[in-house]
C-alpha cells in the first residue's frame, strides 16, 4: 500500500543552461500554500482562474505578468512567496521561464487546470480567499492594499 510519503512531493526537473553548463531546476508542484499565497498576492490572476476574467483589466494583468511568472516559479519550485527565489525567477530569461512554467503547471495540474479552477470555484463560492490564504501563510490580513508589495529587482548600473 502506497502512503502518502511515497508519493509527495511529486518532483520533476527542468534543464537549464548556463555557461555551457547544463543544470536541473527542481519542479516541486505548487502546494496549497503556494496557491493561496498567489492568489492572496494577485486578485487579478485568482479572478482569471475562477473564472471572472471579464472583471480583470487586460493591461493591468499584462502589467503584472512578470510579478505573477517569478512568483509562479518561485512556488512551484517549493519556496512560495520568499523574495530571494522570486527575485532569482525573474532573472531566468523569458525561455527559461516559460519552460519552467510549463513543467510546474503540468506537475500541479496534472488533469489540467479547467478542473482545478472548477474546483476552487467550487469550494470557495463565496469565502474571502485574502482570509483563507492569510490565515494559511500565517500573515496577518492586509486591509488597505491587496497588491503586491514586492519589487522587481534593479538591474546593475556600471
Amino acid at each position: 500500500m502506497t502512503s502518502l510519503l511515497d508519493i509527495a512531493p511529486i518532483e520533476t526537473s527542468v534543464p537549464i543552461e548556463r555557461g555551457g553548463k547544463t543544470y536541473a531546476l527542481n519542479i516541486t508542484g505548487v502546494s496549497a500554500l503556494g496557491i493561496s499565497v498567489l492568489l492572496r498576492d494577485f486578485p487579478d490572476l485568482r479572478k482569471v482562474i475562477t473564472g471572472l476574467g471579464d472583471q480583470v483589466n487586460a493591461e493591468s494583468l499584462v502589467a503584472q505578468a512578470p510579478e505573477i511568472i517569478a512568483n509562479i516559479i518561485a512556488a512551484g519550485t517549493g519556496h512560495p512567496g520568499e523574495a530571494d527565489h522570486i527575485a532569482a525567477a525573474h532573472m531566468l530569461a523569458a525561455g527559461d521561464q516559460f519552460a519552467v512554467i510549463e513543467k510546474i503547471i503540468e506537475v500541479t495540474f496534472p488533469r489540467g487546470l479547467g478542473p482545478f479552477a472548477e474546483r476552487l470555484s467550487a469550494l470557495t463560492g463565496g469565502l474571502d480567499l485574502h482570509s483563507v490564504a492569510d490565515a494559511v501563510s500565517g500573515k496577518a490580513a492586509d486591509t488597505k492594499s491587496r497588491a503586491p508589495s514586492r519589487k522587481l529587482p534593479q538591474a546593475a548600473t556600471a
